[in-house]
């Protein structure tokens, strides 16, 4: 039987379940926590790292901690100080800075956790996900991975069915029939802008879907301005999440920012941008794949038949559709996935 949430630690999903009433500040330690391990030293984090990261106060942190000490999740322990002031391991025979003794030192009196368990990734099947989704994440792998993986564990705590675009896509099964459907219908599409997303093809196949059903489209720049390529221009017109993200994690402005966007369900607030997505599917297409999708519309095949080239197709369905909802209707049905 699936687990009411899904987070980061399964241990976490157990606290919840135990206590539903501290669902919120789990949240906010599990989180926490999964951000600060480290593969190759484990991770740490000391008191006032986990009131910065968490806005919790010392005691309810302290009872918190506690929690997961038991669960073997994170280990406290009191670092030992040098001469100097240096703060190290207290297992260390030396200062990692000044190289003293550590027969010298003396305990610091502050309190360290170490974090001895690794998180895992998100447990998310695109194959079997259960519809409807309220939000789709579109993320560049490699790039992004971890802010994708806070983003979704942040809206699926909140009971919000979410798809998030992982590169988990059993053999024989194509990105066009998993992938671009979903994208097509979640209400509330979310692309995470980095520096590569627009190079990836699946990305802007994703992204031009949801466009081309006017679903709600957030794009979140990462790292700075808000930059669409050159096959898409028409993205300039489109309004970026006024908060930008860093890639590394999700910070507490984006996240206040997007939730009651994607929980509320307001109208989209970006142009309607259903027939230049249909053009750049169109341009990725070929005359045989589009004649065969265009079979039952006379006047779609019948430009295609012109034989005039992609540019001419392109002109003629523009001003064939101008404002009539009735073609951009046919022409936004015929190019579903």
């Amino acid at each position: 039987m699936k687990k009411a949430f899904d987070m980061y630690y399964s241990e976490s999903d157990n606290l919840i379940t135990s206590s539903p009433s501290d669902r919120n500040d789990i949240v906010l330690m599990d989180r926490a926590i999964a951000r600060s391990y480290a593969p190759s030293g484990r991770g740490w984090l000391d008191d006032a790292a986990f009131q910065i990261r968490t806005g919790l106060d010392a005691r309810r942190l302290a009872g918190l901690i506690r929690r997961y000490e038991r669960l073997n999740v994170v280990d406290r322990h009191e670092p030992s100080e040098c001469p100097h002031g240096h703060i190290f391991d207290p297992g260390a025979t030396e200062c990692p800075d000044c190289h003293e003794p550590a027969s010298n030192a003396r305990l610091s009196g502050l309190t360290r956790y170490w974090v001895l368990k690794q998180p895992q990734e998100p447990l998310f099947d695109p194959t079997t996900a259960r519809r409807p989704f309220n939000v789709f994440i579109s993320y560049r792998h490699g790039e992004t991975g971890q802010l994708a993986a806070d983003l979704y564990y942040g809206l699926v705590s909140r009971n919000l069915n979410v798809f998030l675009d992982s590169s988990i896509i059993p053999p024989g099964v194509s990105f066009e029939r998993i992938f671009l459907p979903v994208a097509s219908d979640t209400s509330h599409f979310v692309f995470l802008a980095s520096d590569s997303y627009f190079d990836s093809t699946y990305c802007k196949a994703e992204l031009a879907h949801a466009l081309r059903t006017a679903r709600n489209v957030i794009p979140v720049p990462i790292g700075g301005n808000f930059h669409p390529p050159n096959d898409m221009p028409w993205l300039n017109q489109m309004n970026p999440c006024l908060i930008i993200g860093d890639g590394q994690c999700l910070s507490k402005e984006l996240e206040d920012y997007l939730l009651p966007v994607v929980t509320q369900n307001p109208a989209p607030t970006n142009c309607d941008h259903r027939l230049n997505a249909c053009i750049y599917l169109l341009q990725q297409m070929g005359r045989n794949e589009l004649l065969s999708r265009f079979a039952t519309s006379n006047w779609l095949s019948d430009i295609i038949n012109q034989g005039t080239g992609p540019q001419h197709w392109i002109v003629a369905i523009r001003q064939e559709v101008g404002n009539n909802t009735t073609r951009l209707n046919e022409l936004c049905s015929t190019l579903a996935p």
